[in-house]
């Protein structure tokens, strides 16, 4: 199979310059050393950066040949090639073999890695054709230590194997797979919440400066909305329709007892109320999620839900903005796009909200009775998401007519704008999808697709600058990888 990936495969010497390398010791792992070189002591991936590098898996041998074996790839690989690359599209394996192994007097795998967050699968492929996989976090990984050397030991029957194969074909292959960031929560512009696929809640409680990683459940593909009333109680919502809970500020989660059908957004004002939509309607629970009552749902595909207490609140999705004034029970139509539905709403009080249809930002002064676009950020800017912290000041965020990712902040309501620089090269076109905003006045942070999540670290002429927010999550690191009796 190929994997899209990006490698460095560095020896005990020959280095490049400012890589730091650890000599480990050489150990009987099963693997054949005909190359005379010293075995390869750590393995590096990452991901990032903005150069091109081959889409073709590379095939590598743990016991050092390092002299250009490749599978699908005219790149000559040794202890000096570094393959570094910032299209970090799919999956990105590294893939060893030394033709097949005999693993039937060995009981457990043990390697040492150091990952910022749990998006990496291990597979043994035993016979040809058949790939037991793991995740990290069923490996004993702890997220308390993410970012920081770990000592991982598994026992062979963890896979899934009866006895320990005589004739694998592939003893070791990490994949590493960058999270899609599709929603964020905050209280207070310090500690921020964000739901991702692959089962991953982040957590930071510095504004967006560093990250901790937990995998709340593995077998989610998609966490796509998450919710905090305080600093304890949250809830995130999957894109199979489950809902997980946590009354400890994300420490520790529990799955509630309802399913939805493919969940599009939850809400909760309380620790009891909350408000959900998915592809059948619109849901109210007011027992914490326990238990959740169908309530009379407008006739279109529900894209938000944005409720400012347990009475008032709107929904917006394909044929427009909603609003309603008794939890649910009824809804008046407010705005009803030409064309296309509206994809964001932002309510910062009963009377004043922004919300845009992928063409335009508009703005209410009375509670969606009525609707008037404001001044377009920029010409052929097309608005994807936004983000307010009181009725002045708002951010939008969209792509420019070459798919370029941007960010506008105004001051005035919408009446002008600032910013607009790229916050990468990467473009829509591509994949690097934009899911959400978050904005308290004074920062920003952005959440999308191929583990995109970038923040505001200044201002340059009044406009943001942008970083990524998680360069640590690109970078994985392995080494001693060994089989044990």
């Amino acid at each position: 199979s190929k994997v899209s990936g990006s490698s460095a495969v560095y020896g005990t010497s020959g280095a490049p310059a400012g890589v730091q390398v650890e000599k480990t010791p050489t150990v009987d792992d099963g693997f054949v050393d005909d190359s005379g070189e010293d075995p390869v002591s750590c393995l590096r991936i990452t991901l990032g950066g903005e150069t091109n590098a081959p889409t073709a898996l590379q095939t590598l041998s743990l016991s050092g040949a390092l002299g250009g074996m490749t599978s699908g790839s005219e790149l000559a690989v040794n202890d000096e090639t570094v393959i570094d690359s910032g299209d970090a599209t799919g999956s990105w394996g590294i893939y060893y073999t030394n033709g097949p192994v005999d693993l039937s007097d060995m009981r457990y795998l043990a390697f040492s890695i150091c990952a910022a967050e749990p998006s990496v699968k291990i597979e043994i492929e035993a016979p040809k054709g058949k790939q037991k996989k793991m995740s990290l976090g069923d490996m004993g990984w702890d997220p308390e230590l993410s970012g920081e050397w770990q000592d991982i030991t598994v026992p062979l029957s963890s896979f899934g194997f009866a006895r320990a194969p005589s004739a694998v074909y592939s003893p070791f292959y990490a994949t590493f797979t960058l999270p899609d960031r599709y929603a964020m929560a905050s209280l207070d512009g310090e500690t921020i919440w964000v739901a991702c696929s692959q089962g991953i809640v982040l957590k930071s409680i510095n504004g967006g400066a560093s990250w901790k990683a937990q995998c709340i459940d593995k077998s989610q593909p998609s966490l796509i909305a998450v919710s905090f009333v305080d600093d304890a109680n949250g809830w995130c919502g999957s894109s199979l329709g489950y809902v997980y809970k946590t009354q400890d500020g994300g420490a520790t989660w529990a799955k509630t007892s309802h399913r939805f059908r493919m969940l599009s957004h939850l809400q909760f004002v309380n620790a009891d109320v909350g408000f959900a939509a998915d592809s059948r309607g619109f849901y109210r629970t007011d027992n914490g999620g326990q238990s959740w009552q169908t309530m009379t749902s407008p006739n279109m595909s529900l894209k938000k839900v944005y409720f400012l207490d347990e009475q008032t609140g709107w929904l917006c999705g394909s044929d427009g903005v909603m609003k309603t004034e008794d939890g649910g029970e009824s809804w008046i139509t407010q705005l009803q796009p030409e064309e296309t539905g509206i994809v964001d709403i932002a309510m910062l009080s009963e009377s004043i909200g922004y919300c845009t249809d992928r063409s335009a930002v508009y703005a209410t002064e009375d509670g969606g009775a009525t609707w008037q676009a404001v001044s377009a950020p920029a010409e052929s800017f097309l608005p994807e998401c936004l983000a307010w912290s009181d009725a002045q000041h708002g951010v939008v965020g969209g792509y420019d007519a070459s798919g370029t990712l941007r960010v506008y902040e105004t001051a005035n309501g919408g009446r002008t704008w600032n910013g607009g620089q790229s916050i990468s090269a990467k473009t829509v076109g591509e994949g690097y999808l934009l899911f959400d905003l978050f904005f308290d006045g004074s920062h920003a942070v952005l959440a999308g697709a191929k583990g995109s999540l970038y923040h505001s670290v200044g201002r340059t002429e009044g406009s943001f600058t942008w970083a990524d927010a998680f360069p640590e999550c690109r970078e994985l690191l392995l080494k001693n990888i060994r089989w044990t009796e």
